[in-house]
């Protein structure tokens, strides 16, 4: 059997951590993150008026630009948190409600690229020219939104790994660890 015995989410707070954060990257991916992809027609009032928002107190350089050819990296980070980790937020979102570990290795994937692709923009943001149009406040905010969606993910994709790790380790025959 592949699933491990059914703890209520609410008893494995670590899990409930991971899942509310998948909830509410679901959602900001779907409501704010694919703007940077789609005709603003298509996008709802309230929701372009969120991007703003952000984009008045953060100054961030990567959103409005993302169709630019120097940024074409961006662009090709938002096209795949949409191919990619959309579909690895449900699969989360799933594997936590239901304690079920046959989705670890997806979650190490989608750890392993939204940290390094989040750590690429704020290496952007604090180490190239974009940095000298920042004020202090807006490299601040800029910072506030981007940090935390790097060490989550890359403290998912840790635990995951250790977590599969562990079970592939339980799993292996008494033969082959004596070998």
């Amino acid at each position: 059997m592949t699933r491990t015995t059914h703890v209520p989410l609410w008893k494995r707070p670590i899990d409930s951590m991971y899942f509310t954060f998948f909830a509410l990257h679901l959602i900001a991916s779907l409501c704010v993150d694919i703007q940077g992809l789609v005709p603003a027609e298509y996008v709802p009032t309230v929701l372009q008026r969120v991007l703003q928002d952000y984009l008045v107190k953060s100054r961030d350089p990567l959103v409005p630009n993302a169709w630019q050819p120097r940024y074409a990296w961006f662009r090709m980070s938002l096209l795949s948190e949409f191919v990619l980790q959309v579909p690895a937020f449900v699969v989360g979102l799933y594997v936590f409600w239901n304690n079920d570990p046959r989705g670890y290795p997806l979650l190490i994937a989608y750890g392993a690229i939204a940290c390094f692709t989040t750590l690429q923009c704020i290496a952007m943001v604090t180490m190239g020219e974009e940095r000298v149009h920042l004020a202090p406040e807006n490299l601040s905010f800029i910072l506030q939104n981007y940090i935390p969606f790097m060490l989550f993910p890359g403290v998912i994709m840790l635990d995951m790994l250790a977590r599969t790790t562990r079970r592939m380790h339980a799993t292996t025959p008494a033969h082959a660890k004596t070998q």
